[in-house]
C-alpha cells in the first residue's frame, strides 16, 4: 500500500492468518476498502479475480509447495497482470526437472491442507532452468534478483539465497520472450 498499490488482493488457506492480515492493516490504518482477502485454495482463489485488475502479482515462498506449477502460472496469465515477483525454492539440476516431495500440512511454513484427505500433499521444486523454461512458455520475460550483490552482509537464514537454492525474479507478463 505504501508502494502506491490502490487495492491488494491476498489469498491464504489459513483463516487465522487473514484474520491477523486484517488486524494489522487495520492497525496501521489501511482502509478496510483497500484490501481483500480471498481464504482457501490459491488455484480457486485466482479464478474469483477479473482479469485486467491486478498490476503485479506477488507468489513469495508457495511455488515449491505445489506441485501444478503451469497450471498456476496459467491462471496468473489468465488474470493478465504486468508483473509477477516470484519468489521460490530451485532444486539444484542443469536439467529442466521438477523435484516432487511430500509435505505434511503442518505448519505455517509448509504447504496448506486444503480440500484433500491424502495424508501426504505433493510438492514440487523446479530446477532454474525448469523454471525458467515455464516462464518462457508463457512469452514471459524475466530478470533474476541479485542477492550476492545486494550489501547483505549476514546470510544467517536465508543461506538457500546465498547457495542458490532460492531465488527471485521479476518477470514481465506484458513483453514476449
Amino acid at each position: 500500500m505504501k508502494a502506491g498499490a490502490a487495492k491488494v488482493v491476498g489469498i491464504e488457506a489459513r483463516d487465522y492468518l487473514v484474520q491477523a492480515a486484517r488486524a494489522n492493516l487495520c492497525k496501521y490504518g489501511i482502509p478496510e476498502k483497500s484490501f481483500q482477502f480471498i481464504v482457501g485454495d490459491a488455484f480457486e482463489g485466482l479464478d474469483q479475480i477479473e482479469p485486467n485488475t491486478i498490476d503485479t502479482v506477488f507468489c513469495l515462498g508457495f511455488f515449491y509447495h505445489i506441485a501444478n506449477h503451469v497450471l498456476l502460472l496459467s491462471k496468473i496469465a489468465r488474470l493478465k497482470p504486468k508483473y509477477l515477483i516470484l519468489d521460490t525454492a530451485i532444486f539444484p539440476d542443469p536439467n529442466d526437472v521438477i523435484v516432487l516431495y511430500g509435505g505434511s500440512g503442518e505448519g505455517e511454513g509448509n504447504a496448506a491442507r486444503v480440500g484433500s484427505e491424502a495424508p501426504i500433499i505433493v510438492e514440487g521444486a523446479p530446477s532454474k532452468s525448469a523454471l525458467e523454461f515455464m516462464l518462457s512458455s508463457f512469452g514471459w520475460k524475466f530478470s533474476y534478483y541479485d542477492w550476492h550483490h545486494a550489501g547483505i552482509r549476514r546470510w544467517d537464514d536465508i543461506e538457500d539465497y546465498q547457495e542458490g537454492c532460492r531465488v527471485t525474479l521479476r518477470v514481465n507478463c506484458t513483453a514476449s520472450a
